[in-house]
């Protein structure tokens, strides 16, 4: 079990069956951790941690399969910072390889995604942002591109959680986000270019679900 711990900055890895505190990895990270995932983010068929911090701070801990000592495996940390107060991360394949990279747009593609893991962080506070850091294929040092390939601005007030999965029947990546300000469930649809843009209204569920009182804090 892996936590993101609010008030001791850092991550705690609880291994075994009684999960008691020898059994406990502690890895620090700058500042309170706001999400955390586990997932293979190199594609390396090893699963890896990635938390985002409410002082902006992306931290990607790389797991080492050669090291046998469980407080050696998550070690090294590889931070970066993103948007301004990040509340949700997640990972998944954004980038497509076109048949034709001249012209990535071409409605009779193929769609092929390749296999390195990128990050899309939603946070931002009042002024909601999204941004999408792009996986570095073979790069053990520096997982994820530090510059954002794409950033929107102003997505909602508040966003709290974001989800990443095909939505709109086309086979390409899209990204719900869950704004608890605006009680809003803004959909940013796939492009064939790997930059999802906002499309439709800004809620795509059952308008009772957008109600101001309803407040959406998670999103599955």
């Amino acid at each position: 079990v892996v936590v993101g711990n609010g008030f001791g900055d850092n991550i705690t890895i609880l291994y075994g069956e009684e999960f008691d505190e020898e059994e406990t990895v502690i890895l620090p990270v700058n500042g309170p951790v706001t999400s955390v995932i586990v997932q293979d983010l190199n594609d390396d068929s090893f699963d890896d941690i990635a938390a985002a911090t409410s002082l902006g701070e992306i931290a990607v801990f790389l797991q080492d399969p050669g090291e046998t000592e469980r407080e050696d495996r998550l070690a090294e940390s590889f931070p970066f910072t993103s948007i301004e107060a990040p509340a949700a991360i997640a990972a998944a394949s954004l980038g497509i390889a076109p048949p034709d990279p001249n012209d990535p747009n071409d409605p009779n593609q193929v769609i092929v995604f390749d296999t390195i893991p990128d990050l899309a962080i939603v946070g931002g506070g009042n002024e909601g942002a999204l941004a999408f850091h792009y996986g570095i294929a073979g790069d053990d040092f520096e997982p994820f591109d530090p510059e954002p390939t794409s950033l929107l601005r102003n997505v909602g007030t508040n966003p709290a959680a974001l989800v990443v999965g095909e939505f709109t029947g086309d086979a390409l990546r899209d990204v719900f986000v869950a704004n608890r300000g605006d009680a809003t469930l803004p959909l940013f649809a796939g492009t064939r270019s790997g930059s999802p843009i906002l499309v439709g209204g800004m809620c795509r569920v059952d308008p009772d679900l957008c109600r101001s009182d309803a407040g959406p804090s998670a999103l599955a």
